[in-house]
Formats: C-alpha cells, sequence, structure tokens
C-alpha cells in the first residue's frame, strides 16, 4: 500500500500521485467517477517519511471534496424537510493538501491537475487549495483543469509564497465566466519575483484590468496569455491594440518571450507584431513574440515563431515533474 511505499522511498525527492481510471462494464472510462482513495491513506503517518520531498504532482479526483448533499442514508420521514435528513448525514470535509504540507515542508514545484485532452468536472475547494501557503519555498507552482468557485486562494498563495517564480493557470472554473479574474488582479503586484506566467483561460473579464496587473510583474521574462473569449480586445482599433501590447512590453523590462492569443481582428495582427519587434529589438535582440487571433474558445494553440525553450513553457502546459513512482489502484 501506500504507507510501505512511503516507508521505503525516504529520500524521495519527486512524486507524483495518479488514479487510474474507473471504467463501465463496456470498458468506457467514467470521466465523473470520484476517486475513493482519500481517506485513511492521507491521514496515515505516511508523509512524515517523505519530508524530503521537494516536486509534488498530484491528480484533481485525488483531492476533490463534494459539497452537494448527497442522498440522506437515513430514509426521510413523511412530510419532513429533505434538509433535516441530510443533516442527519453530515459529509466529512477532508483538508488533504494540509495533511502533505504539514510534513512536507521542503516542497518546491506544486502541480495540481491533469494534462491530457480529457475534460475533468472534479472541484477542489478554496480552503484547500489555501493550504499551499504552507510551501513556503515553493517556487513553481501549475494549477490545470479542475472546476473552483473563486480565487481569494490566489491572492494568499502569491502573498505567502514570496519564492514564487513561476505560476501556470489553465481552464479553471466554470468555461462561462472566469471567477478568478479580479483576484489573480488583486495578487500579481504581490509575486515581486515572478519570471514566469503563464494563463489559459476563457472569459477572463476585464481583460484589460489583467494587463494593467500584469504590468507591475517586473521580474517577468516569459509571459504567455491565450484568453480567446474575451470580446472587448476585438473591438480595439489596431492603434489601441499596439499601444497596448507595446506598453506592457516595455514596462515588463525583463521580458524576453511574448505569447498571446485574444480575440482581436486578423488584420491587426501583422500590425502589431511589427510595430512591435520594431520598438522591443533594438533594446532586446532576443526578444521573441507571436500574437494569434482567435475566436474559438480553445485553450491549445500552436506556435511556429517561438524557440523552443520558450515554447514548451508558454504554449504546452505539460507536467514538468516526469517521475511516475506510484498509482493509486
Amino acid at each position: 500500500g501506500f504507507s510501505d511505499f512511503c516507508l521505503n522511498h525516504p529520500h524521495l525527492k519527486a512524486l507524483k500521485l495518479k488514479a487510474l481510471p474507473v471504467y463501465d462494464d463496456w470498458g468506457n472510462a467514467m470521466l465523473q467517477t470520484k476517486n475513493q482513495v482519500v481517506g485513511e491513506e492521507w491521514y496515515s503517518n505516511s508523509w512524515e517519511n517523505l519530508a524530503g520531498l521537494q516536486a509534488f504532482s498530484v491528480e484533481p479526483s485525488l483531492l476533490a471534496v463534494d459539497h452537494k448533499r448527497e442522498r440522506p442514508t437515513r430514509k426521510r420521514k413523511f412530510g419532513e424537510p429533505f434538509y433535516n435528513a441530510a443533516e442527519s448525514n453530515p459529509i466529512v470535509h477532508l483538508p488533504v493538501l494540509g495533511v502533505v504540507f504539514k510534513s512536507c515542508l521542503q516542497i518546491e514545484e506544486l502541480e495540481i491537475g491533469v494534462f491530457t485532452d480529457v475534460s475533468e468536472t472534479f472541484r477542489i475547494d478554496g480552503e484547500d487549495l489555501a493550504q499551499i501557503t504552507q510551501c513556503k519555498l515553493l517556487r513553481k507552482l501549475t494549477l490545470a483543469s479542475f472546476n473552483i468557485v473563486e480565487g481569494v486562494f490566489l491572492e494568499e498563495v502569491l502573498k505567502e509564497c514570496i519564492h514564487l517564480e513561476s505560476l501556470r493557470l489553465k481552464n479553471l472554473g466554470s468555461p462561462l465566466l472566469c471567477c478568478y479574474t479580479k483576484h489573480l488582479c488583486a495578487a500579481l503586484p504581490s509575486a515581486r519575483k515572478l519570471n514566469t506566467l503563464s494563463i489559459f483561460q476563457r472569459n477572463m473579464v476585464p481583460l484589460a484590468k489583467l494587463l494593467d496587473s500584469i504590468e507591475q510583474c517586473s521580474a517577468l521574462t516569459r509571459l504567455g496569455l491565450v484568453a480567446p473569449s474575451d470580446a472587448a480586445p476585438f473591438k480595439w482599433s489596431a492603434g489601441v491594440l499596439t499601444q497596448r501590447v507595446v506598453k506592457l512590453c516595455m514596462k515588463l523590462q525583463n521580458l524576453v518571450a511574448f505569447f498571446c492569443v485574444m480575440n482581436i481582428p486578423k488584420s491587426h495582427k501583422a500590425t502589431v507584431i511589427k510595430q512591435l519587434l520594431h520598438v522591443m529589438s533594438p533594446r532586446r535582440p532576443s526578444f521573441c513574440v507571436d500574437i494569434q487571433a482567435s475566436d474559438k474558445n480553445s485553450l491549445d494553440h500552436e506556435s511556429f515563431s517561438l524557440p523552443l525553450v520558450h515554447r514548451e513553457v508558454l504554449v504546452h502546459c505539460n507536467s514538468r515533474i516526469g517521475v511516475v513512482p506510484y498509482d493509486f489502484k
């Protein structure tokens, strides 16, 4: 079991926990089936044996907490309100991330998410995600493809994790409207050491306010922004859009790579890139940019102009933790 695994690997530096898919009787993957391995496995003293863990990757299904009231196990009496019966069978909240971080204080790189084309519907509570603040040495954080209902935890994490250098966010929350834009805008000025920021998100409103906040991340060297659904940029003229992008890149004095996908007129693309390179190249010869126009909801795009070293960071939101020593079964 997992306890034996931890006991036998006291010097483990990187750990990726994956939940094997659950299949129905016809062999089809049941995407919305919640994994039930959390509980005794997480609350055991196993994690104390992994005190030296530095890189940790975990899938949302191993952390998801369902707060919806399940059908009561006690039979409801005739005429009794449903909530009375439900209160007799309370749902136990499992702060599983807090259990891990209490023992693993050396974590520098953290991934929570899935990095495949499978659409996940698991929700992680903001209180659980706020436990990330216990990782005082955290340098790299990736959150990908799970549901959240608010983004207050981002303000707490970026304020408390003062060594954070890389932040990647992809497809969090409802596809209808991004629920964490204002919290991210409030949090970014606190990220003094942030040098890599990559955001893949639909309907980030208002996008202009987000750009203003990004400008305050003075240490940024690489910036990726895939926000194709906001209609506001489509209304900007070529001059306004060019001015906005040039101002952003000039304010970020260390920026050398910029990847951007927005809902802008395709006719503006060449004008913006030409003017941006005209301004930036004399000042920063290594500066590279790829701006794409897209009105589609897809968050998966490709770049053929960015060097590979930047493309792997800004264009592809892949897992960076390659060690997979244990699968929950």
